[in-house]
């Protein structure tokens, strides 16, 4: 009996058919009726679902567990496809991964997985006894959770306490403890509703964290005394401002505390110097103001601040005394180039690194602040490159970590004084991946108004550009982030098969600098979409793939990218996979309760307030903006119950409306009922997580006749069968430390 056979003997569960009732909301003096509205729970306990999913409504409840069965039963089309995949992309995992050790005084630091194992252990060893000591490990913690994050392990200056913050629900509200290292003593007190991040005073007797409020908004930054209550923490700074998104770091020097509020289009940045006594109050360098953005580092009798202040648009940077910190003594230092986005500037003693981005690729510019520098070049066409700084401020040389979509990994060591790159590790998969059976190429579209958009595709050597084989394209495009060429272990699977895989870099990212965030916000939010579709136009005219028969995927922005696109051209596609979507625009930026609500209005305009911004956003909103009556791709979407940015309802409800609206599909939905935004954080669950979106999008594409079969003989093994777990690889998380 063949497969096609098999599937049809299943029994067919109906699509779930949540109950309708009716919700009214008027803006504008127009009406919109959402019969799916309650599917948020009551009125005054959906924050209480999201900080524990347990108390969801038992109807709420049923009917997700209904749309989970129904999305199993078309999975089972394609279950072995899906559990050979999860296979694949847990081979790929080293069991015994480890990062290469960073050096502090008299000791060095590491982090390392073990025997499988699915989360890291922190590890040191102290350079003249060479005693070894594990000093927080994550599998042994996480042991009778079914859900555990680590927001960050944090040493004392003194390195005798570690804080740390975790969250056993998904929630991204995280309980700060202490334990001492040298003993393993945990100490009494904890602190809860944080957002995780903690740092410490130079003399290591007190820290600094954030806690969050009943909307999950960073609102306060406390200080704490180890060994006291919590109750008698201090308040060091509340943020009233809603637009705002606080968060805390330190410079670079170690020296200072920065409270950073910023908004879509404006920032502050206050400064507290970590000697001062316990309860001081920070000092703002410079009050908020619209579509001015500032950070602020540190160095010797300076600070440094980057900003797109004066029509600096991709940003300059200026330096002015710590005591004499005012607009009036910021002196440039490296100007703006409407060319060069600057991203970030980091500090050594002797050096400054730049983080730039030009033509939609990162570059890493270094000076020593004699009138000398210079830039680390790279060879391939896309790539991703990041800095790693070391633990002691008067190092001579940092890590470079570099990818590309084919190639897993590289570590380099870069002498800052000679610009010479030394390889200290290259990632080599467990399966035998090989990156030179793979081409990646950069490519540039242009899009209906002109403007040009990178795209960065990735195939197997093999895979012919005639039309023969099937087009996978992924995007995001909102707040200013970049989908940089990163290697991806489900790309490659796709790869393995056949698949074209393009990423395009569309308008809302900053891939081309802040201006092409900028024309992809607000009102102009389309560019997004046009930009997505044009591309597909483009290549699939070029014989990547045919136009009808494309798979395409993108999460929770990116999400809403998905959703508009198959309102907007649902004729060019033959699956969509959408990742915790953001679908119900309308109704969230509408709704100021919401926890992420008021800061988004810089996103995406106020359609409270202003009509234009209604009107777009009701036109392109996935929830809202449903072709009747057309007919539909299938539509694989997933969410998570405890997800503050994007709640599970919109999916539901968007998955419901579809079904009543459109024709085709059919539109599932997967949710994950006790995590949030980010999935599970175990290493080799959250794999076989997405291993049926990859097997979905394998099984679309069978589905039009095209050859799906395995082109990498790994390790010489059958091409059809799973790889093994062999050898060891840097594939541990790269700033653990």
């Amino acid at each position: 009996m063949s497969a096609k056979e098999q599937a049809a003997e299943r029994v067919v569960i109906a699509p779930p058919q949540a109950e309708r009732r009716l919700h009214i909301t008027i803006q504008f003096n127009e009406t919109r009726v959402d019969p799916y509205y309650w599917l948020r729970g009551w009125k005054d306990d959906w924050q209480q679902v999201l900080n524990d999913p347990s108390i969801l409504a038992p109807e709420i409840r049923d009917h997700l567990v209904a749309e989970n069965a129904y999305t199993a039963q078309y999975v089972s089309q394609f279950e072995n496809l899906a559990q050979q995949i999860g296979d694949e992309l847990v081979g790929r995992l080293d069991p015994n991964a480890s990062t290469i050790p960073l050096k502090y005084k008299e000791w060095e630091y590491w982090t390392a997985y073990t025997n499988g194992s699915d989360y890291p252990a922190f590890k040191r060893r102290h350079l003249q006894s060479g005693v070894e000591q594990t000093y927080y490990d994550i599998q042994t913690e996480s042991a009778g959770h079914d859900f555990f994050d680590v927001s960050g392990v944090s040493r004392s200056p003194d390195q005798k306490m570690i804080a740390y913050g975790v969250d056993v629900d998904g929630s991204e509200y995280y309980t700060i403890r202490f334990r001492n290292i040298e003993t393993g003593q945990e100490n009494s007190e904890s602190i809860a509703r944080t957002s995780g991040e903690v740092f410490w005073s130079k003399n290591s007797d007190r820290v600094y964290y954030v806690e969050c409020d009943d909307h999950h908004r960073p609102r306060f930054v406390k200080s704490h005394v180890l060994g006291e209550d919590p109750e008698k923490d201090v308040v060091v700074y509340e943020e009233d401002d809603e637009t705002l998104y606080m968060g805390i770091g330190t410079s670079d020097s170690r020296d200072y505390l920065f409270i950073t509020s910023s908004g879509a289009d404006t920032s502050e940045v206050r400064f507290l110097n970590l000697d001062e006594p316990f309860g001081a109050e920070p000092t703002l360098i410079r009050a908020k103001e619209a579509g001015v953005q500032y950070h602020a580092n540190h160095h010797g009798n300076d600070f440094y601040i980057l900003t797109n202040d004066e029509g600096a648009t991709e940003y300059k940077i200026m330096r002015t005394p710590v005591d004499k910190f005012t607009k009036e003594n910021w002196v440039e230092v490296v100007p703006c180039d409407p060319d060069i986005f600057i991203e970030g500037v980091e500090f050594l003693q002797d050096y400054m690194i730049r983080q730039e981005r030009t033509n939609a690729l990162p570059r890493i510019v270094v000076s020593d602040f004699k009138g000398n520098e210079y830039i680390v070049d790279f060879p391939d066409q896309a790539y991703d490159v990041s800095v790693q700084t070391g633990l002691e401020f008067d190092d001579d040389v940092v890590r470079l970590h570099y990818q590309t979509p084919a190639n897993p990994g590289v570590i380099y060591e870069l002498d800052l004084k000679t610009g010479a790159k030394t390889v200290l590790k290259e990632k080599q998969l467990p399966n035998g991946h090989d990156p030179s059976e793979y081409i990646v190429e950069r490519k540039f579209i242009e899009a209906r108004d002109g403007a040009q958009v990178p795209v960065t595709i990735t195939r197997h050597k093999s895979t012919k550009l005639d039309g023969s084989a099937p087009l996978f394209q992924y995007g995001y495009g909102s707040y200013g982030m970049s989908m940089d060429p990163y290697f991806s272990s489900r790309a490659i699977s796709m790869v393995d098969r056949g698949v074209i895989y393009a990423v395009a870099h569309v308008r809302g990212g900053s891939e081309m600098g802040e201006k092409w965030y900028l024309n992809g916000k607000k009102e102009h939010k389309m560019n997004t979409f046009y930009d997505f579709i044009d591309v597909t136009e483009a290549l699939t005219d070029q014989g990547y793939g045919k136009k009808g028969e494309v798979c395409m995927e993108g999460g929770s922005a990116g999400g809403l990218l998905m959703g508009a696109v198959v309102n907007l051209r649902p004729d060019l596609y033959t699956g969509v996979i959408a990742d915790v979507p953001f679908v119900d625009v309308l109704t969230t930026i509408s709704d100021a309760s919401l926890p992420l609500t008021p800061g988004e209005w810089e996103e995406w305009g106020n359609p409270i307030t202003n009509k234009g911004a209604y009107d777009l956003i009701k036109s392109y909103s996935p929830y809202d903006a449903i072709q009747k009556g057309v007919e539909y791709p299938p539509i694989y979407a997933c969410c998570g119950v405890a997800d503050h940015r994007v709640t599970y309802w919109e999916p539901a409800k968007w998955i419901q409306r579809l079904r009543d609206e459109a024709q085709g599909g059919p539109f599932m939905l997967k949710t994950e009922l006790g995590s949030g935004h980010f999935g599970s954080s175990a290493r080799s669950e959250s794999m076989r997580q997405v291993a049926p979106q990859c097997a979905f999008a394998i099984h679309r594409f069978e589905s039009h006749g095209y050859d799906m079969h395995m082109r990498v003989d790994y390790d010489g093994g059958d091409v059809d069968s799973a790889p093994d777990l062999k050898n060891n690889t840097d594939d541990a998380p790269r700033a653990d430390i």
